[in-house]
């Protein structure tokens, strides 16, 4: 949604026509998804400034949080948690390392194939 920035409306519209089904069933909950986000988006955007919008942690408490250096994994856990603060609103510090220290044990987890 930030990086879309003047995009955003143009892409809905695509999003919209790329979702070609005969199956009225189906064509109603695409329309519904869409529906949603597009609500949700128009909230957001009264509700604060999306360009100005950052996670609840910085890079830094993210290192010394979790123990690591500068890389690549600490760009992720920003990401996270900013997409927290986009899905929740605001997250205080506290609630900000309790879902840190969910995310990093799910990633620390050995994938099934």
């Amino acid at each position: 949604m930030r990086e879309a920035g003047p995009l955003l409306d143009p892409l809905n519209y695509l999003v919209r026509a790329d979702c070609t089904t005969r199956n009225v069933e189906r064509a109603k909950e695409l329309a519904a998804l869409q529906d949603d986000l597009e609500l949700r988006i128009a909230r957001l955007s009264e509700e604060e400034n999306l360009e100005q919008l950052r996670p609840p942690l910085d890079g830094n408490e993210i290192m010394e949080h979790l123990g690591l250096s500068p890389g690549p994994a600490v760009g992720d856990a920003r990401e996270y948690l900013l997409e927290q603060r986009i899905e929740r609103g605001p997250i205080g510090k506290e609630e900000a390392y309790r879902l840190l220290d969910e995310w990093w044990r799910n990633r620390q987890l050995p994938r099934e194939p």
